[in-house]
């Protein structure tokens, strides 16, 4: 059952000390179900969401600097559609404004373990897509919890706000139903937050709330707030809060978040049309009780569901997304980055080797890319990508990040030295100046400007290089950069057909959406380097005559 957890699980024997079993005893012995079926009975832990909350709930060990407090400042719950995410949410929202509920440090028990007490004055605001706070929202679900429990006395239970009330009856908290961040001075209380249905909030207002809201974690330093967001993958094409933290967790699950704070834990079936085709009723139920693991013997009628992914009405993107509960990209793939990878072949490539070189991307916050193709043989390999750092500030007045156009020439520079350059095709928007540059140092002839933004021309270099990948006359080096840009270029169709006699369109590429992280360039650099090499073919081009030295032997 798939599950991408960051940061990873470690081992049995190196996990951290968790406050996390005291926290499920004291929902069980005080809390019961919200609405439906079980509404109103006591509440039993279920064994996914008793490791979630082990997880989230991981504090310092005895002899770090931080010893007992929180490891994680922010945590994620994601999973698919019908499986009760805002009852969780509420259920924690109850156990954190309790006095008795051991969710916070207190001091080490004899065996080591970490012993909990409740958070003074708790505030907590419960943020949500509407103002209205129906039973769909965790607000709805925690009145009507509270309301049916046996500590309900010990909360003034409003429609909009419910007090927490000391052994006299006197306001001693506040939770706090919300569509926009607390005001100033209600903000500095914060102690816990929660965020329902993330990929719902999109809007400029909402994006706003949210940087503010965090930022309030950290004005209290006695109460080691926290905030947790409920979500469904959301729709990757739309800003949402979901999507900055699935692309945060991205981020670390790739090492470029040091020490990170956020607890990412998101459970799907793999948008991997190989490993988890959707053709048959047998397979589409295979999807979804891989998305739903645990979940599945509660959380909705598995039959009824199979059935309408094959309904014709169905939008079958958006049954992915919340049944699946998978991020999906826009546009359809351009490139089937599992198939190149099929491709992959460790060439020994010999200095001279002959080939075609391509070249595109931005100069700024963005990737430009370097890539040759040998020309006999159709092999083809990343020779450079220069990425902005996945660390580079990028608040509002910080410095722009810039390739270095020195850095990139001294490259070029080496690759014409090493290797038997028969064309470089590169893409000038941004390097128009550089391409001149290398015009004049290497030959007009061999450094072509090569426009990108030609629907037609660049529609059927698309194509034919799609194309060499589905026949296998192209090889790979094993890179996984390349691959990762192969697999993130999105189609956009053209107008265009690819003859007068048929109605198949042209297609460019582009990334999921213009401020993507995911970047494209060694996809299209790739593609142009191809397009160098069916030329070379055409004109019959052969690579100059051997040097009468001995050969430098490079690996790709």
């Amino acid at each position: 059952m798939a599950l991408f957890a960051v940061p990873a699980v470690e081992p049995v024997g190196e996990r951290w000390p968790t406050l996390g079993p005291g926290v499920c005893d004291w929902i069980e012995q005080n809390l019961v179900y919200g609405p439906g079926p079980l509404g109103g009975e006591p509440y039993v832990v279920e064994p996914e969401f008793r490791g979630q909350l082990c997880r989230l709930y991981e504090v310092f060990p005895q002899g770090h600097p931080r010893a007992g407090r929180r490891r994680f400042k922010r945590g994620v719950i994601s999973m698919r559609k019908g499986t009760a995410k805002s009852e969780k949410g509420a259920i924690l929202v109850a156990a954190e404004s309790h006095p008795s509920a051991p969710v916070r440090f207190s001091h080490w028990a004899d065996d080591g373990s970490p012993v909990g007490c409740g958070v003074a004055d708790p505030y907590i605001p419960m943020m949500a897509y509407t103002e209205k706070q129906s039973e769909d929202t965790a607000y709805g679900v925690l009145r009507y919890i509270l309301e049916r429990s046996p500590i309900a006395s010990d909360f003034d239970i409003g429609l909009d706000r419910i007090l927490v009330l000391d052994g006299l009856g006197r306001e001693s908290g506040k939770i706090q139903a919300l569509a926009q961040s607390p005001d100033g001075n209600d903000g500095q209380r914060t102690t816990f937050q929660l965020f329902d249905e993330t990929h719902r909030l999109t809007s400029p207002r909402h994006l706003a709330a949210r940087e503010t809201m965090k930022e309030n974690l950290f004005k209290r330093r006695d109460a080691d707030a926290w905030q947790l967001g409920i979500t469904t993958a959301g729709d990757s094409n739309e800003r949402s809060v979901a999507r900055d933290d699935h692309e945060e967790a991205e981020l670390i699950a790739d090492g470029k978040v040091d020490e990170p704070t956020l607890c990412y834990l998101h459970r799907f079936c793999p948008d991997n049309d190989d490993e988890w085709p959707l053709r048959t009723r047998d397979e589409v139920r295979a999807a979804l009780v891989e998305a739903s693991g645990p979940a599945v013997a509660w959380s909705g009628d598995i039959d009824a569901l199979v059935a309408n992914y094959f309904a014709p009405k169905t939008d079958r993107e958006y049954w992915r997304r919340v049944w699946l509960n998978q991020w999906r990209k826009g546009g359809g793939r351009a490139f089937d980055a599992a198939r190149a990878r099929e491709l992959i072949l460790v060439r020994r490539i010999v200095e001279r080797a002959f080939v075609g070189l391509g070249f595109d991307g931005a100069r700024t916050n963005d990737t430009t890319g370097l890539v040759a193709t040998e020309i006999l043989t159709g092999h083809q390999w990343p020779i450079e990508c220069w990425s902005k750092p996945a660390n580079w500030p990028d608040h509002e007045g910080a410095p722009i990040w810039e390739v270095d156009p020195s850095d990139v020439d001294a490259v070029v520079a080496q690759a014409f030295a090493d290797l038997d350059v028969w064309r470089f095709y590169g893409d000038p928007p941004h390097w128009g100046e550089w391409l001149d540059t290398w015009a004049g140092r290497y030959g007009a002839n061999r450094v072509v400007k090569w426009w990108t933004t030609r629907p037609k021309a660049m529609g059927h270099a698309l194509r034919e290089y799609r194309q060499a990948m589905t026949d296998g006359t192209i090889s790979f080096a094993d890179d996984g950069v390349m691959f990762d840009h192969l697999g993130n270029a999105v189609k956009r169709e053209t107008k265009m057909t690819i003859s007068p006699d048929s109605d198949e369109k042209l297609w460019l590429i582009e990334k999921d959406r213009p401020d993507s992280p995911r970047k494209i360039d060694l996809a299209m650099a790739g593609a142009l380097s191809w397009q160098v090499r069916l030329d070379a073919l055409a004109a019959g081009a052969k690579p100059k005559p051997k040097r009468p030295r001995g050969a430098t032997v490079h690996s790709f």
